[in-house]
């Protein structure tokens, strides 16, 4: 795959990688309570969910092995979104 730059806000990559960075933060963040904590999961995952609901699809045989990856990345971060595994800092 090709390097995200800063230059590039919107691609997903970057989009996923800021949702990363912040909930790096959040999990780090001592001031929380359990409300703060809970809210900022909720905001993780609606933000999550805006960035894959975009790239949701099916894999097929034809597609380039970078695609199929990224789709296969899209689909376990649902799967693990879905099941609650996945900003466990809430905890």
């Amino acid at each position: 795959m090709e390097p995200v730059s800063s230059s590039q806000p919107n691609h997903p990559r970057h989009k996923a990688g800021g949702i990363y960075r912040a909930g790096k933060r959040s999990a780090a963040d001592g001031r929380l309570g359990a409300a703060g904590r809970q809210q900022r999961v909720a905001d993780l995952e609606e933000r999550l969910c805006q960035l894959l609901r975009a790239h949701t699809r099916a894999t097929t045989p034809a597609m380039p092995p970078h695609e199929r990856d990224f789709t296969n990345l899209v689909e376990e971060l649902a799967r693990l979104l879905m099941a609650e595994e996945l900003f466990t800092f809430e905890c």
